[in-house]
This record gives C-alpha cells, structure tokens and sequence, in this order.
C-alpha cells in the first residue's frame, strides 16, 4: 500500500483537507486586485491556472479510495474533473467582482487542462505505486 493511502487510513480528515487548503489558497488569490499581483509576460498566467488546477484536481482525486478508481473508471475521472471545473466557475466568477480582475474563459480552459493533467497524473500514480502489485481483475 502506499503512504498516502496508509496516511488517509490513519487520519481520513487529510483526505479532503487538501482540497480545502488548495481551494482557500485560489479563492485569496482571486480576491487579490490586479495592482497587488505580479507582473507576468502575456499569456503565462494560463500556465500559472493550468499547475494550480493540477493541484486542486489531485486534491480532489486524493476523495475517492483507489478501489473507487479501479471499480468506477469512468465515473469517478469526470466526476474529479467536474468538481474542479465546478470550482473554476465559482472563482471566475468571484474573480468577476473584484477590482481591476475579469473572467475569463481561457482561464476557465487553462483550469479544464489542469483538470484533465490531474486525473491523467492521478490515475497513473494508481496504476504505478498503489496497484503495482496487485494483479487486474
């Protein structure tokens, strides 16, 4: 078993808790007007989106025990990744209000190809380290 798994065992709190710290961590962000950000080169705030929804979409894979992936293989990937489409939405939106900040749909793209990079990353962490030795059924 790996050591995530054995750590969700011992403390399933942890199990949600990162998405909680990564959704927190997006949502003060957002809040932040755009004098109080840095400044970046055109078009590299898309990457910036994309690796921050990689991580929100780990922390939403990190929901679903493995046996859940291995038992639902359809299911549970779209339901990892319209849980983090889910929140793009909400924080484009709540990006909307804040001064100096728009919504954007190429950001809400950016999230939607972090998404699909965290259940792709998610499901070959599975496939590697947790089932590595078990046999497919």
């Amino acid at each position: 078993m790996a050591m995530v798994e054995k750590i969700f065992i011992q403390h399933p709190f942890l199990r949600y808790a990162s998405s909680v710290f990564v959704m927190a961590f997006l949502f003060y962000f957002s809040s932040k007007s755009s004098s109080n950000l840095p400044a970046m080169p055109y078009g590299t705030d898309k990457i910036v989106h994309t690796i921050a929804y990689i991580g929100l979409g780990i922390s939403f894979a990190f929901w679903f025990k493995p046996h859940l992936w291995k038992r639902f293989r359809v299911l549970v990937p779209l339901a990892v990744f319209f849980l983090t489409i889910l929140f793009a939405f909400s924080d484009e939106f709540h990006q909307s209000f804040t001064p100096g900040r728009m919504a954007s749909g190429f950001d809400l793209i950016a999230d939607g190809v972090g998404a699909i990079i965290a259940v792709v990353l998610y499901r070959f962490y599975l496939k590697k380290v947790v089932f590595k030795n078990r046999p497919e059924k």
